[in-house]
């Protein structure tokens, strides 16, 4: 009898009745749950962005065994993990076809270079490329995630040549500022970079003390010049040189410079590159992180790597390394999608909000908002643990199921509407939350079966459609099933709880608790409207009259069975029905 009822609800055939608005703070405390665990995610995973957004390599070759079946889409990414590229993407087409979408080749280094790695460092990337900087390396390449952070670099192990300055920088002194004060020093051709409050300036050759000016071979004439001097040098006088500036020894540029910030010159780092080594840089680079000097992997890079792998990768496939085809893919493409996403969602989000304060009111619209970005904070959520690709399908998902979300808010409230609008006396009875609760009842059903039918196709393209299919598809189906969640467990609680703020509703309210009345929300008795045979529920304001019979009203009769002196019974209304009904019966 339950599984035949609950049927009954599942189809429409009767509404169901379920304490939604009562239970406000459970549903509050489990999404809350949930975009806690979200923000987690992307505070610490990050989300997994496609080449289309960092930019990449994309490789295309024949693959002569993958028609064979000897190798795998699968066999082609372990052979890439190896490489230092497990998060790539393998498709083969028509059989014979290898598409790799990876990050950089470059990564490999097509020259020589180190690269560092630091695992959930504490410093900051400006913290680490100051100290590559004083120690000789400023062209490092660094490149940070939440839990990685990776610097590329010149060979570590391959000696620098000149002299760095460092200090602080107080007075925010520009970098040309301080290149016109190294001019006057001498210094013209000083390498200047300002890294935040920090200053390093590199010197090809910075000589302690100051060279010795060389005389001008003008100002030594001899003697037969000062003997006969010719007419044309007086008449035409040529014009004086203007003057060089005086090269200043290593400690008058320490102490301008030093004098420029305020500072003192003891104030100034002094480092030889040529003293500077490679277990030197890394632990200063770990000293600045925070961890031990092991902890920082060091892997160098000969130049070959990046061929050695295009060289396997043909091997596995059965063909020449020239067939491989390369072609770097720039984050221009994908930064113009995120910009142009980002701007149409600040354009729909404030159409939404002003058609549904125009439509409804202003309390719906913040209801409805604060449900899309519930939605859109558990979607970026979820795909950062699970470590899914980031790609323009998934941003075209997301902005699908945004509009998805606010339909099914839109029927809610419409219905929320119809149920308070037409007069005062459900709202006076049950108070405005008991409405809500009854008018979600009413279309539970509709929403859930709505949902249900979108979920299912979207499913079947999770589970067998392509690798672009199914981060289009992981999108949608998050999506939805959010949506649908926070329409009736989040924006409807949420306007229940704005509205009985307002003074007319607490007077309702307040009333309602002294009947008794306010805990426990009525729900409507249903009646048929036009809306496809079932439509918005009822309650009748007057209960009906009783009598009691009196001993001799009850002792006497007459004829035909009826008690005299009873009253008359009212006739029986007949009930309309519905074509539909009709059918049925």
């Amino acid at each position: 009898m339950k599984w035949h009822n609950a049927m009954e609800k599942f189809r429409g055939h009767e509404q169901p009745h379920v304490s939604i608005i009562p239970r406000t703070r459970l549903w509050f405390a489990l999404s809350g749950f949930f975009i806690l665990l979200s923000i987690l995610g992307l505070a610490v995973r990050g989300l997994n962005f496609s080449i289309d957004f960092n930019g990449g390599s994309l490789l295309s070759y024949p693959c002569p065994k993958c028609a064979t079946g000897e190798v795998s889409p699968g066999d082609i990414s372990s052979l890439l993990a190896k490489n230092g590229f497990s998060d790539s993407q393998v498709q083969i087409v028509n059989g014979n076809q290898v598409n790799v979408r990876t990050r950089s080749l470059t990564a490999l280094a097509s020259r020589p270079a180190t690269e560092l790695t630091l695992h959930a460092p504490a410093a900051s990337v400006q913290d680490l490329r100051t100290v590559l900087a004083e120690n000789g390396f400023g062209a490092a390449e660094i490149t940070s995630t939440p839990t990685t952070t990776t610097i590329k670099t010149e060979p570590l192990s391959q000696k620098q040549h000149g002299i760095v300055l460092s200090y602080s920088n107080p007075k925010n002194v520009t970098a040309s500022q301080i290149q016109t004060e190294l001019q006057t020093l001498g210094y013209p051709g000083a390498i200047v970079t300002v890294l935040g409050d920090s200053v390093i300036v590199r010197f090809s050759s910075l000589p302690v003390h100051a060279p010795q000016p060389t005389p001008s071979p003008s100002a030594s004439a001899s003697p037969s010049a000062k003997a006969s001097p010719t007419p044309s040098a007086a008449a035409s006088p040529t014009p004086a040189p203007s003057p060089t500036p005086t090269v200043q020894g290593r400690a008058g540029v320490i102490s301008a410079l030093a004098s420029q910030q305020g500072l003192t010159p003891s104030d100034v780092q002094t480092t030889d590159l040529s003293a500077v080594t490679e277990s030197a840089v890394v632990a200063a680079i770990a000293q600045k992180a925070g961890v031990s000097p092991s902890q920082v992997g060091v892997k160098e890079f000969t130049g070959k790597e990046q061929q050695a792998l295009l060289n396997s990768l043909a091997a596995q496939a059965g063909t020449s390394p020239v067939n491989i085809t390369e072609k770097d893919v720039g984050p221009t493409w994908g930064a113009q999608i995120s910009s142009k996403a980002f701007r149409g969602l600040i354009a729909f989000l404030i159409l939404v909000s002003i058609y549904i304060a125009f439509r409804f009111e202003w309390k719906m619209a913040v209801a409805a908002q604060a449900a899309l970005l519930h939605d859109l904070i558990i979607t970026a959520g979820i795909y950062a643990l699970v470590g899914r690709t980031v790609s323009p399908a998934t941003v075209i998902a997301i902005l699908t199921i945004l509009g998805y979300s606010l339909y099914d808010t839109v029927v809610i409230f419409d219905k929320v509407k119809e149920n308070t609008g037409e007069s005062l006396a459900a709202v006076s009875r049950d108070t405005y939350s008991g409405v809500v609760n009854t008018s979600l009842n009413q279309v539970l059903m509709r929403s859930v079966n709505t949902s249900l039918v979108v979920l299912l196709p979207i499913l079947s393209l999770l589970l067998f459609g392509g690798s672009t299919l199914k981060d289009f598809a992981f999108a949608l189906f998050v999506g939805v099933a959010s949506g649908t969640y926070s329409s009736i467990f989040v924006a409807s609680p949420l306007l229940a709880v704005l509205k009985e703020r307002e003074p007319k509703y607490q007077q309702i309210r307040a009333r309602a608790m002294q009947r008794g009345t306010a805990p426990a929300p009525a729900t409507l008795r249903a009646v048929r409207t036009g809306d496809g045979g079932r439509g918005a529920a009822r309650t009748s304001s007057a209960a009906a009259p009783t009598t009691t019979a009196t001993p001799s009203s009850a002792a006497s009769s007459t004829a035909g069975g009826r008690t005299e002196g009873a009253p008359k019974p009212a006739p029986k209304r007949r009930r309309k029905t519905t074509a539909a009904q009709r059918r049925r019966r």
